[in-house]
């Protein structure tokens, strides 16, 4: 029996068929390019700031930012370069940075149109990253932080108020359930009743309503007001102290001694303390739809003290402190969360668009009606391919924040028969050695003032965290431990010396005294530098200025005396500098053959 003759397709199907071909190609495209994928953390940084090779790690941060404003993630690459100058002691070298991503986290509808339609058309790939509400709380504290280092009170003030901002309550959605939890899978529940329910609300009004019903309450952001607190009782207003600190004790009564030392002010020094990371933002629920945070690869949090101890000639203390803030509880607490999205929905409406046109396309002989089917799948494609949470978050953000408040003796207290000895300070978080840093050279605050500084703790115990001797003369300690005889601390560092002092009319007069170098003005000096292409902060025009010449940078420059920067830079041995120049060279080889002569004569 002959096989049966095909029957030919009808030219309106065969041409639905020839388009479903297409549509799904581009479907797949579409679902593979137009998919925001996770993000991931950038390991490298994070193994260089827990080694405090901050150096390193500010300059990686710099080489991989996009200088485009239209990036979605320049505010995220602004934010990693302010953290890793002020961590290694040079808040100036992003000054710029810092005002810019100060500037655009107070910028409102930075992403516009929030309305579920625009949500549904792709949100995902479009949106310019600016943190999660904890994200940008911490964000302004650390630039409040690079202002008081400078003794800008009041812009920390600014920056605190910045960072106290209404946070949205949830609770009607939840039924009076808890708006956090520790597990990835009670965070995704909680936020899963909270779509359900904004979902609900959504269809309810049209689809274009703002998406989630909440009720703004006050923060409980216990670093904001410690820091609105300090510039208060800095700027004695007595006033707003009062009110901030009653506030703080609202919010978290674990502070109330606390509270009440800035409330005394019984203190002229405050370190802000960093230490451990953040959480990870992972992607969990179906189709990877909601956003949730995981300490996996982050810090434990518990509740371990600051411990601190100071010494300055016969004098010393010691004093303990708690955590202010824990940003793993912030990552948790849906209050801290952004929730602007309708992902589960969204993935959700994706299924049924897809099902629902291949089911139209299939059925109907009906050209018109097959295109609209195949128009259906391909939305629906679209719309799974944006539903997957945005993980992208700042990575360097610290698990804890401690605030430590010191009583020094102020610097024109005569304490082992001189007032111009610095403090020593070692700062340990409490059973956990490896954190341990010891800055050997803290200036001593004048009388009235209180004096800031940011510390970011390493913590894999490098041999330099706790050598407890300067290496190397700079602007803030004039001798060193590790100089054979007086004149290496007068010498500069690229002649064969160990000093790295910015080359003033007062540091070149010392080495002239000493009989060092006394036919160079300090014109001829720093010409030297810039004849070895070395630019000095404070002399050139810095602006952003790269690493230190003793890192093999070319830049001269003094880290903040209370930072991990200092320590690293000048608590350790970097070894002999190479002359790149004739005459730096020739002036190099001339005063080894000097001092190699002394030293045959003595």
């Amino acid at each position: 029996m002959p096989a049966p003759t095909p029957i030919p397709a009808r030219p309106s199907t065969r041409r639905a068929r020839v388009a479903l071909a297409r549509l799904g190609t581009l479907g797949t495209l579409a679902l593979l390019l137009a998919g925001c994928a996770p993000y991931e953390r950038d390991q490298q940084l994070i193994d260089l700031v827990r080694r405090g090779e901050l150096g390193e790690a500010r300059m990686q941060a710099v080489e991989r930012s996009s200088p485009n404003t239209g990036d979605r993630d320049y505010l995220l690459d602004r934010y990693k370069i302010v953290a890793l100058s002020l961590a290694d002691g040079v808040p100036e070298s992003s000054r710029t940075q810092r005002e810019r991503l100060y500037d655009l986290l107070r910028t409102q509808g930075l992403n516009k149109d929030n309305t579920v339609g625009s949500f549904i058309l792709g949100e995902g790939n479009a949106r310019i990253w600016k943190g999660e509400p904890f994200e940008q709380a911490m964000a302004y504290c650390l630039i409040g932080a690079g202002d008081g280092i400078r003794g800008d009170w009041g812009n920390v003030r600014a920056a605190a108020n910045n960072s106290l901002f209404l946070l949205r309550d949830f609770s009607g959605s939840l039924n009076g359930r808890s708006s956090s939890s520790d597990s990835l899978a009670g965070q995704e529940a909680v936020r899963r009743r909270v779509i359900d329910a904004a979902s609900d609300d959504a269809a309810s009004t049209g689809g274009d309503a703002q998406p989630f019903a909440y009720t703004p309450i006050a923060s409980d952001f216990e670093l904001g007001y410690v820091l609105k607190a300090l510039a208060n009782r800095a700027m004695k207003d007595t006033g707003e102290l009062d009110e901030t600190l009653a506030t703080l004790e609202k919010v978290a009564p674990r502070l109330g001694d606390f509270a009440q030392t800035i409330r005394t002010g019984d203190f002229n020094c405050a370190l802000i303390v960093d230490a451990g990371f953040a959480p990870t933002k992972v992607r969990t629920g179906p189709g990877g739809a909601i956003a949730a945070w995981d300490a996996a690869f982050g810090s434990t949090p518990d509740d371990a003290p600051l411990i601190v101890q100071a010494f300055a000639g016969d004098w010393q203390d010691r004093w303990t402190f708690p955590v202010i803030t824990d940003t793993v509880r912030l990552a948790r607490d849906l209050r801290w969360n952004n929730l602007e999205d309708l992902r589960l929905a969204k993935n959700a409406l994706g299924d049924v668009a897809i099902v629902g046109g291949a089911v139209m396309a299939g059925a109907s002989d009906d050209r018109s009606v097959q295109l609209a089917g195949l128009g259906l799948v391909l939305a629906g494609l679209a719309m799974k391919s944006t539903s997957g949470a945005d993980t992208r978050h700042c990575e360097l953000l610290p698990q804890r924040t401690y605030v430590a408040l010191l009583r020094l003796p102020a610097s024109d207290e005569a304490i082992g028969g001189t007032a111009s000895t610095p403090v020593r300070l070692r700062v340990q978080i409490a059973n956990r050695p490896e954190t341990a840093l010891l800055l050997p050279a803290v200036p001593r605050p004048r009388s009235g003032n209180i004096d800031l500084h940011y510390i970011r703790l390493p913590e894999t115990g490098q041999p330099w965290q706790t050598a407890d001797t300067v290496r190397y003369a700079n602007d803030a300690a004039a001798t060193s431990a590790a100089a054979t005889n007086p004149a290496d601390d007068l010498t500069p560092w690229i002649l064969g010396g160990r000093c790295v002092r910015t080359p003033t009319d007062a540091s070149v007069a010392r080495m002239h005294a000493a009989g060092i170098l006394t036919s160079l003005s300090p014109r001829d000096l720093q010409d030297l530098y810039r004849e070895e292409g070395i630019r000095i902060v404070g002399l050139d025009d810095a602006g952003e200025f790269g690493m230190h010449i003793l890192e093999g940078g070319t830049w001269l420059f003094t880290p903040a005396p209370g930072s991990t920067g200092f320590v690293r830079l000048f608590s350790q041995d970097h070894g002999p500098y190479t002359p790149r120049s004739a005459r730096v060279r020739a002036i190099a080889e001339e005063l080894a053959r000097s001092r190699a002569s002394s030293d045959r004569r003595d």
